[in-house]
């Protein structure tokens, strides 16, 4: 799988947990929403890892030496893992992938522009 197919993969299924947990938090329902946080906290750390290089490392270091990602995405991301469950963590991860996402077609349009 390509790298674009995969990134847009990881989006595809961040819509379909994302959906899932707004209703949950519509609903003020708390059932099931530290598994779908976590599913969706997986997904972003897959996906940062492969628009920057394509593997994927779980360490604080390797995300902190990543070139493409959020503003402060290390610190929001310690936020939201150690609560899964507030919906203020939800909303921060949603914007991380939102973010991700303009960052990461932003750089594929620099290099479409930059090839000959």
């Amino acid at each position: 799988m390509m790298k674009e197919q995969r990134i847009t993969f990881f989006l595809d299924e961040w819509e379909k947990v994302k959906d899932e947990l707004h209703g949950r938090f519509s609903k003020r329902e708390q059932n099931d929403v530290p598994e779908l946080m976590k599913k969706g906290i997986a997904l972003f750390y897959e996906m940062i890892f492969w628009c920057n290089k394509g593997s994927v490392e779980f360490s604080r270091e390797e995300l902190e030496q990543l070139d493409l990602k959020p503003i402060n995405a290390v610190e929001r991301l310690s936020f939201i893992t150690s609560r899964p469950s507030n919906y203020h963590s939800y909303v921060q991860l949603t914007e991380l992938f939102i973010e991700l996402e303009k960052i990461f077609s932003k750089e594929q349009i620099m290099k479409k522009a930059s090839k000959p």
